[in-house]
């Protein structure tokens, strides 16, 4: 069979050459696989496509860019392809043979989606062909609890690279209102953080909870490329950084929570200064968190939080011998607050 379809295919070139036309894409040059597609189906794509001036080539060579195919996975591609190639193409070999490695192999969605434009459409992750993980490189699937407080989310994980790209995107969804949105990228975030384990294919969380299509999307960009674009363009994004500089500066304010700080905002309310001049109503914590912002917003060292234990201490014993105090919150996190929790044992 494989004998009968090459001559099939150099029988094609011969009489149907693609180098006599003009392409209006040069730097695109398609190869269809005949694998599992069939010959007629791949004659009738090919007409279809040099008919909208896509330079589609019915032989390989060095010269391909783009490998499409129709029910065919990754590896079974690449299988092919280094057995038409007889291994020369990973090595670089004599150049007359395209390089598994070195074009796209794409699923006919591509294709189609391309014929639809007019145009060789943008390569996205749900055009390439799904490879499957080698066995020696994959991770044992995870398994964590249903609910987030049976589940550990330790500050200093192994997932920090994913967390962080899903907070950004949380935050931008939290300082333009979508609160939901923000509430699934933070619920991802934490299930990462629970993980015991680095994860590096997505494989790994299938079946896990909080894991919505989104976030799962934004892990794989990560885990794939090393960055998602999603989050570069919100970082570099001009109103994310004004919006969050506001945020940070008004719910610093004591008393002051994200729908004041976001309501305050609209009015155009950027600064505490700009409070101060407002002449807006404000409660007794808000007015003391104005007049005393500087000094809150310094951070708590350890030496001043383990002396204001030991003041609290002396005091909370005068009344209640025998009770216990101790550091919690915040601080125990690594931020710079804390708080105290008091528990007598007789009580």
């Amino acid at each position: 069979m494989v004998p009968l379809k090459r001559r099939k295919v150099n029988c094609s070139v011969t009489s149907d050459s693609s180098g006599d036309r003009t392409s209006k894409f040069p730097g695109v040059v398609i190869y269809l696989l005949e694998r599992k597609m069939g010959a007629s189906r791949r004659a009738f794509l090919t007409r279809l496509g040099r008919g909208k001036g896509f330079n589609i080539e019915y032989s390989l060579s060095c010269s391909i860019t783009h490998i499409v195919s129709e029910n065919n996975s990754g590896e079974e591609v690449r299988t092919w392809l280094d057995l038409q190639t007889g291994g020369q193409g990973r090595e670089g070999g004599e150049g007359r043979t395209a390089r598994p490695g070195s074009v796209h192999l794409l699923d006919i969605v591509w294709y189609t989606e391309s014929m639809h434009a007019g145009i060789p459409v943008i390569i996205l992750d749900r055009h390439r062909l799904q490879e499957r993980e080698k066995p020696g490189l994959e991770l044992a699937v995870v398994s964590v609890p249903s609910y987030a407080c049976q589940r550990h989310t330790p500050l200093l994980h192994h997932n920090i690279t994913l967390t962080d790209a899903l907070s950004i995107l949380a935050e931008n969804a939290e300082l333009g209102e979508n609160e939901g949105r923000g509430v699934a990228f933070r619920r991802a975030a934490a299930l990462l953080k629970s993980l015991p384990q680095e994860v590096r294919g997505a494989e790994q969380l299938r079946g896990l909870p909080c894991l919505g299509e989104h976030s799962l999307r934004v892990i794989k960009e990560v885990l794939e490329d090393g960055v998602s674009h999603e989050v570069e363009t919100t970082t570099h994004s001009e109103q994310f950084k004004a919006m969050k500089c506001v945020f940070q500066a008004l719910t610093g304010i004591f008393g002051v929570g994200a729908k004041t700080a976001d309501r305050w905002f609209k009015e155009g309310i950027h600064t505490p200064s700009d409070l101060q001049r407002s002449g807006h109503t404000l409660n007794r914590a808000q007015r003391a968190g104005l007049q005393y912002y500087d000094e809150l917003n310094l951070p708590v060292t350890k030496s001043e939080a383990v002396a204001i234990g030991q003041i609290v201490e002396r005091a909370v014993h005068a009344v209640l011998p025998g009770a216990e105090i101790t550091l919690i919150g915040g601080f125990r996190r690594y931020a710079e607050q804390f708080s105290l929790l008091y528990a007598f044992r007789d009580i």
